[in-house]
């Protein structure tokens, strides 16, 4: 044995741990660049749009006022959050969809039970954001 060709009278342990090293290290780079979590990819957007009377968006109603709508992703499914001052005021779950528009930052409402204003829509030029309504209780539960 001694005498086969690459084989050492050292030890062949430091070479073994050598190799198993190299391809440890080989195969955590190729994992943490095809594992990038999506959200250092994720693109955030944000528009700005306006409501002029009080508007429910999710469980919170906001306040007339300009806002600065942020979200991640393309979508379908979004969170939203709307923020003044930096601060986030209010989040709901939407549709994002390409849909060309002669609008940008539509405001699309309806009212509810309650007579409430709920955000249903905002049409940008180029997208829409469409949001998740809850569903309204069923009498007797």
């Amino acid at each position: 044995m001694a005498n086969e060709p690459g084989y050492s009278q050292h030890s062949e342990t430091p070479l073994l741990e050598e190799i198993t090293l190299k391809s440890i290290r080989t195969f955590a780079f190729i994992l943490l660049a095809l594992l990038q979590p999506a959200a250092l990819f994720a693109q955030k957007h944000s528009k700005q749009v306006n409501f002029d009377q009080t508007t429910k968006v999710g469980s919170t109603e906001l306040k007339p006022g300009n806002y600065k709508v942020v979200w991640d992703g393309e979508g379908p499914d979004v969170e939203v959050n709307f923020q003044q001052n930096n601060k986030t005021m209010a989040n709901a779950t939407a549709k994002l969809a390409n849909a060309p528009g002669p609008y940008d930052a539509a405001v699309v409402v309806t009212n509810d039970s309650t007579n409430a204003v709920v955000l249903e829509e905002l049409d940008f030029k180029n997208l829409e954001l469409v949001f998740s309504q809850p569903s309204p209780a069923v009498a007797g539960q």
